[in-house]
């Protein structure tokens, strides 16, 4: 069983998160029921792992369900569900409370586990906001913001992307770039208003831009430019 390593014992660049890749981290060889895409899933094959593993009583961090070591349960998980998106944050929690970088009973420190995610599944918006919100809450913003840059050129079209990701930069105190994914989020209809109270809140709100009106013909009067009505998941 692996012992927990205190933060200090594996002290890493302030700014940079590891990523060390496969020799390191580890590799997906197959094993029993996985590895599987968590996104893609959702059958027997995943509830068995939650039945028995990852139970509400894991996730909340009260105790372990297979062993007496929440963190073995949690690293089960994610072994078969290397981008398990509940599955990472608790292992994320689980090193905040015990105030190391690799909690009792994980094979690998919670970089790692996101590092395996986000290799496993590369397009995967959801790991990659949770792993710079694991940056930003171990104290890494550069690293965090890098990563909120990655995930919006892979959110496309999925407003609870740009929304979280608006988020997130905003406590990085990132104000513009949480302003435009405000704007995006609204844009591809958002009802939420959290993110746009919030910068409201820190003076950093600016209603967008008005789009500029055409003229259809020489001659002609102005036309308005069109006024879009606002058209979740993993969630954070």
């Amino acid at each position: 069983m692996t012992a927990s390593v205190p933060l200090a014992a594996l002290a890493q660049p302030a700014e940079e998160p590891v990523f060390a890749g496969a020799s390191v981290c580890g590799g997906f060889p197959p094993i029993d029921n996985g590895p599987h895409d968590y996104r893609s899933i959702r059958d027997n094959r995943l509830g068995k792992v939650e039945r028995y593993h990852f139970t509400p009583n894991v996730e909340r961090l009260v105790k372990g369900e297979s062993t007496s070591v929440i963190g073995a349960d949690i690293s089960f998980t994610l072994r078969h569900f290397p981008n398990h998106h509940r599955a990472l944050v608790s292992m994320s929690r689980l090193a905040e409370r015990e105030k190391t970088v690799q909690v009792n009973g994980s094979e690998f420190s919670v970089d790692c586990w996101f590092d395996r995610a986000l290799r496993f599944a590369r397009d995967d918006t959801v790991s990659r906001l949770l792993f710079a919100d694991h940056l930003h809450r171990t104290k890494r913003p550069i690293a965090a913001a890098a990563q909120v840059d990655h995930a919006v050129t892979l959110a496309g079209d999925n407003p609870l992307a740009h929304y979280n990701a608006g988020l997130i930069y905003l406590d990085l105190k990132k104000y513009d770039q949480a302003r435009q994914q405000a704007y995006r989020a609204e844009e591809l209809g958002v009802k939420r208003t959290g993110l746009r109270d919030r910068l409201r809140q820190a003076g950093q709100w600016r209603e967008p831009a008005s789009p500029a009106p055409s003229t259809a013909a020489s001659g002609s009067l102005p036309v308005p430019a069109a006024i879009a009505s606002p058209a979740p998941a993993a969630s954070r």
